[in-house]
């Protein structure tokens, strides 16, 4: 049934591991979008992480960190082929591993940033 839910809706959201993960079907450019969110502030997005997201993801299109400025927070994206819509599940779990290593590294940037004040 998993792996139905994409044929019926271009796009779903799914808890997964304590995560919220949106999935979404991008038919025109033959993608799968995965996204969620690995840090978020009240009211601002550290000087670090900052720095962190634009030196290491300006060149990546398939994988990257994007800064989302109205909620102050930092999502995780990933691009997968269509066709790989098979292996979702597993490339979800380790998509999923990936966030969680993300969401640990711009703490410590954070607390870093918090510490140098």
């Amino acid at each position: 049934m998993k792996d139905k839910i994409l044929k019926f809706s271009n796009k779903v959201e799914i808890c997964f591991k304590g995560l919220l993960v949106f999935i979404e079907r991008d038919i025109s450019n033959k993608e799968i979008i995965l996204k969620t969110t690995v840090f978020s502030e009240r009211d601002f997005v550290p000087i670090s992480i900052r720095k962190c997201v634009k030196k290491i993801f300006e060149k990546n299109k398939k994988a990257f960190l994007s800064i989302d400025e109205k909620r102050f927070a930092v999502d995780f994206i990933q691009k997968i082929p269509l066709k790989a819509e098979k292996f979702l599940l597993k490339i979800i779990r380790l998509y999923l591993l990936v966030a969680k290593s993300w969401a640990l590294i711009l703490k410590k940037l954070a607390e870093q940033d918090f510490l140098n004040v």
